[in-house]
């Protein structure tokens, strides 16, 4: 069903950059996972991968250029959870995300409706804080993209904050 509205998400040509914006195929350089390369001094050794990302840096840092890096986290289709994060096979974890109930780490996404940029769900996860300059996102405004809502960029971001200031527990 396409329509030209979408609770969540809605349509841009802006060529700035802003909190809330999604990009696609994304470029990432990342050190491999090998906990060997940093404990005996090894070369360590740099991965190209390609990511999915919202936007959690902050609108007015990005507009008045004070910042290089953008802070971004990464989100990924129903689909694709269960082969990246194997927790995502465990009964009910989808449900709760959905719900909001007890899985700080996650912010789930519905799925996008509007002709020409067709979503289904997903969830961002704010464990992996990803970086990228400034200047590479920038080269991917050119033409339509969507970004979140001003309603769902603060719910994203208050998630994303509630997830870092919890408190320490035992549990």
């Amino acid at each position: 069903m396409n329509s030209d509205r979408s609770p969540c998400f809605e349509v841009t040509a802006d060529s700035s950059i802003k909190q809330g914006d999604i990009f696609f195929d994304i470029p990432i350089i990342a050190p491999t996972p090998n906990p060997e390369d940093y404990t005996q001094g090894n070369k360590i050794q740099l991965l190209i991968e390609t990511f999915d990302v919202v936007v959690v840096s902050q609108t007015c840092d990005l507009n008045k250029q004070k910042i290089e890096y953008v802070t971004l986290c990464p989100h990924w289709p129903f689909s694709e959870l269960s082969e990246r994060r194997p927790e995502f096979g465990k009964s009910g974890l989808l449900g709760n995300i959905k719900k909001s109930l007890r899985v700080p780490r996650y912010y789930y996404m519905e799925e996008c409706n509007i002709e020409g940029f067709e979503r289904g769900e997903s969830i961002v996860c704010f464990e992996e804080i990803l970086r990228a300059p400034r200047s590479l996102l920038e080269s991917y405004t050119g033409g339509d993209r969507i970004r979140l809502t001003t309603e769902f960029t603060y719910a994203l971001m208050y998630s994303f904050g509630h997830f870092f200031i919890r408190p320490a527990t035992p549990d």
